[in-house]
């Protein structure tokens, strides 16, 4: 084993987890060291598995909890933030996103005095996603929260600027 990569023991880990087909699957970042054609691969086993089993998914790759979970515990240092469905999640988060398109010079400021949940270049420079409680500025939009923007949220949610929310 030790002379396989990093993915391949994850591989070898998670065939052995679905030995016997369990009735309880732990799962501790699995994804972890694998490509993205494996990743998909998982998301598929792990779908089958949780349709007789109950599956516990612990990582830190939102995209993976969104995509695979019906209900969610966000925590932090072993203590619960918040608990169930991705839209009940999302619920008390809506009106305190907002999306925007900044140069980079324009990214620095925001960061500096915002929370940004996300930056992705685009054709317009980078689009931005901020955390507040009003527009950080004129031309940024109102846009529906991600699961990746509540975690940050309540990770940070003493240091969302403008004023609190209702």
């Amino acid at each position: 084993m030790a002379s396989y990569s990093g993915g391949m023991r994850q591989r070898i880990g998670i065939a052995q987890a679905l030995l016997n087909n369990p009735k309880f699957l732990l799962l501790d970042e699995p994804s972890v060291g694998l490509d993205p054609d494996e990743r998909v691969n998982l998301k598929n086993l792990i779908t089958k598995a949780a349709q007789e089993a109950t599956v516990i998914y612990s990582t830190h790759i939102v995209s993976d909890i969104e995509a695979l979970a019906g209900s969610i515990i966000i925590m932090k240092q072993g203590r619960i933030l918040a608990a169930g469905a991705v839209n009940q999640l999302t619920e008390p988060v809506e009106g305190l996103i907002w999306k925007m398109n900044v140069d980079y010079s324009g990214l620095a400021t925001l960061q500096d005095k915002y929370i940004c949940s996300s930056s992705n270049r685009s054709s317009d420079g980078i689009e931005v996603r901020v955390l507040s409680s009003t527009p950080p500025s004129a031309w940024a939009e109102p846009v529906y929260p991600t699961l990746e923007d509540v975690y940050l949220y309540l990770i940070h949610q003493d240091e969302i600027k403008g004023e609190s929310p209702a």
